[in-house]
Formats: structure tokens, sequence, C-alpha cells
């Protein structure tokens, strides 16, 4: 029976509906919910490493996702870390990678998911000895002017503080960091 149902549009067509209507789709809502393919638990991120088929019955492209991922959170193991690891370009010895393991564990009880911009910050803290570290920060945002005042230890241990204003708070800790390290920051991506 040929239906002319284009199963690859499933997802774009529910993110149409979502968007006309006002309604967001639930995360854990099968097949178009942003969790559909998402996979958190160790032992189904293991199975999913083994053999994909063993928890999805259905490709992610066939509905039209363009993968499944792996969520990093508190029942991720070793694994499925390592494996996100590898995929951002980071080969570990097994020494780092215990290292490695034991800082993702202590974040996953602080927050309840780890990006792979956490994970990024975990590689850098664990592997680079000597570069910047942040003391403290302080944000103000009132009326048209925002304020930053940070406090860096730089790589020979002493402080640094340094404030600036900016068009928003995220510009203004952008100008207080740059004027700290002398580095020119570039914001790759900003999500709120």
């Amino acid at each position: 029976i040929d239906t002319s149902i284009h199963t690859s549009r499933i997802v774009s067509t529910s993110q149409l509906l979502q968007r006309l209507v006002g309604m967001p789709v639930q995360r854990n809502k099968a097949v178009v919910g942003a969790n559909a393919f998402a996979h958190e638990s160790g032992i189904h991120q293991h199975g999913m490493l083994r053999h994909r088929g063993t928890y999805e019955i259905m490709r992610p492209q066939e509905v039209g996702w363009v993968c499944s991922h792996m969520v990093l959170g508190r029942h991720s193991g070793r694994a499925a870390v390592e494996q996100r690891l590898r995929a951002l370009g980071y080969l570990l010895e097994e020494e780092d990678l215990k290292l490695v393991f034991e800082e993702f564990k202590q974040l996953c009880e602080k927050q309840r998911l780890v990006t792979d911009v956490d994970l990024q910050v975990l590689m850098q803290d664990t592997t680079v000895q000597h570069g910047y570290r942040l003391a403290s920060m302080t944000i103000s945002d009132v009326g048209n002017q925002a304020n930053a005042l940070v406090e860096l230890s730089n790589p020979q241990g002493q402080r640094v503080a340094e404030t600036a204003q900016g068009n928003g708070p995220v510009d203004a800790l952008f100008g207080a960091l740059a004027a700290a390290t002398g580095v020119k920051l570039e914001l790759d991506s900003y999500q709120v």
C-alpha cells in the first residue's frame, strides 16, 4: 500500500506545526521530541555503541533527524564519555581518561547534563597545567549599560582584575576577559 507519506519529513513538519501553533512538543515525545533518539543511561549507551538496533527500532534519518546522539549525564559510563571525546578530536591515554572521567562524574553531581563545551572545558582543566583561571566574576546590567568585573590568576599565579562596560552582560564579560588576558575573544555560540 502506497500512502504517499514522506516519513523523512515528519520531524520538520512537527517543528513547523510547533511554530505555527506556538505549542512546543515535549522533549520526551516519541519520534519527534528532542530526546527521541537521545540515549543517557549507561547501559543504553553501551548497547548503542555496540549495536544501534538494540535500542532504536528505526533510523533517525527515516523520520527527519540527522542522527541519534548520546546525552552525557550521571548515568553515562566511561565508554560513552571516551567515544564523545574522540568525536571531539581528543585521543586519551588510559591514565588521562581515568582522570577526565573522575572530573566528569564530579561535574555530573552539579549539573544534570554535560555538553560538548563542558567536555572541552574539562579537557582544558585536566590537561592544561598553565593557563588563566577564573577566581571571581561580577556582572551588573542596569538600564542600557552592563558592567563586568573579572579576577583571574594568570599563568604565573598572579591575580589580575579588570572591568569593562558593554552592550549587554555577555559583551561586558568578554571585554573584561580580553582586558585581563590580552587575548581577543570571539563568541562561537550563545544560547539562553
